[in-house]
């Protein structure tokens, strides 16, 4: 019994310190907005597809391994587009700019010289390397 009354606790805590709620709200508001414009019969607008694209790429920018999100707004028809060329460009520039941001800081060694892992942390129990 009182495992079940400590579940709200709980959910307030993980919402509370996490940002995994924040990360999964604005993909799902990015997807709403592409699916809302999938139930039209019209063509999908560039700037509207921008627009759902760029949500979903700002939601991701915290967890970028979502990436692979974006893809399923590539397998729809030519026809469906207003111009299917932007659109797909958009999207695999969005993919290509998340993929990168959790690929450069391991390329990229920003303290030149300095000994340290990528968690950031350096040598504590070693010589001093200065």
């Amino acid at each position: 019994m009182a495992m079940v009354g400590l579940i709200p606790t709980n959910i307030l805590m993980a919402s509370s310190y996490g940002y995994d709620w924040w990360v999964i709200a604005v993909v799902a508001l990015g997807f709403s907005l592409f699916i809302s414009e999938l139930q039209k019969h019209d063509k999908i607008s560039t700037s509207k597809f921008a627009l759902s694209t760029v949500i979903m790429c700002v939601g991701m920018l915290p967890k970028a391994v979502y990436f692979p999100l974006l893809f399923p707004m590539m397998l729809l028809r030519k026809e469906r587009y207003e111009d299917s060329k932007k659109c797909r460009a958009i999207t695999v520039i969005g993919a290509v700019a998340l993929v990168l941001s959790f690929i450069l800081p391991l390329v990229i060694n920003v303290n030149a010289g300095a000994v340290a892992g990528i968690n950031g942390g350096g040598f504590t129990d070693g010589p001093n390397y200065d």
